[in-house]
């Protein structure tokens, strides 16, 4: 879909639906690797309907920006992948979705 984007001219669109896949790319990884995210990850989070969870299931399940980077530095720690400098890529995007060319 991003590259769709990207073809038609919608640079901003395209970046946030790149960075949409990433973090999904993220999430389902620290499902597979729950153990290493959730050893940093301690606290209970209450949910939109007033559930609490685990932290680490939260943001396995709804991987909020702010928690991308600790994610990824976990997992290359866990599971020998480069992804810390993508996420660090993936937060840009992010960033420029929103603000454009600032």
């Amino acid at each position: 879909m991003a590259l769709k984007f990207l073809e038609q001219g919608l640079y901003r669109n395209a970046a946030g639906k790149a960075t949409q896949a990433w973090r999904a790319l993220l999430a389902a990884l620290a499902v597979d690797h729950r153990e290493r995210p959730a050893e940093q990850s301690h606290g209970v989070r209450a949910t939109g309907d007033g559930r609490r969870v685990h932290l680490a299931d939260f943001i396995a399940a709804f991987m909020p920006t702010g928690y991308m980077l600790a994610v990824a530095k976990a997992l290359e720690d866990a599971a020998g992948l480069k992804l810390y400098d993508l996420t660090n890529v993936a937060i840009n995007l992010h960033e420029f979705q929103y603000n454009g060319l600032d």
